[in-house]
């Protein structure tokens, strides 16, 4: 049987273990992962401590806010996007918290647009076949009087969300 040397700790072992250091792929014995572990969590419980309190402030100042133009209960899809909004507010990660709150206010206007229409189905059926632009979807729901006093904040979140496209493209993460 053929052992092999760990390049950490230099123990001849039976088995090597895949790892990645400092951003190159080792093998390295069990001892070594399981202290490469023990570091990580140690490192990821530091940096929760550090934000938890950030979090909490933005956790209180989010509140559990829901609401819709329509006075009814969201829908269960966009409860999810603003699940998905609220959370990333809360983890500080406010473009994606932007793009989920836009996706949810299409889809509000979306809604509104239907049911407004003299023919749902059709315009059900246009949405899908047609892909309207936020813009487009805005400019339509000038028409419907309740949606009226929320597109000033509407085509902010248009212009908002599209800036944060430009801004990324090309970046990394």
């Amino acid at each position: 049987m053929v052992r092999s040397k760990c390049p950490l700790c230099g123990r001849k072992v039976d088995a090597l273990i895949g790892a990645v250091i400092d951003t190159e792929r080792q093998f390295i014995c069990k001892n070594c992962f399981n202290g490469k572990m023990k570091q990580a969590v140690q490192i990821l419980k530091d940096y929760d401590k550090k934000i938890f309190y950030d979090r909490v402030t933005r956790q209180v100042e989010l509140g559990t806010v829901i609401y819709s133009a329509t006075g009814k209960q969201p829908p269960y899809y966009l409860l999810s996007y603003l699940h998905e909004a609220a959370e990333a507010y809360r983890n500080g990660c406010y473009k994606s918290c932007i793009f989920c709150c836009a996706e949810v206010v299409e889809q509000i206007i979306k809604h509104e647009l239907i049911q407004n229409s003299k023919d749902p189905e059709e315009k059900q059926w246009k949405f899908e076949i047609k892909k309207s632009t936020f813009g487009d979807l805005i400019s339509e729901a000038k028409g419907i009087a309740r949606l009226r006093k929320y597109l000033n904040d509407t085509q902010w979140l248009n212009e908002l969300t599209s800036s944060s496209r430009l801004k990324s493209e090309g970046s990394t993460i």
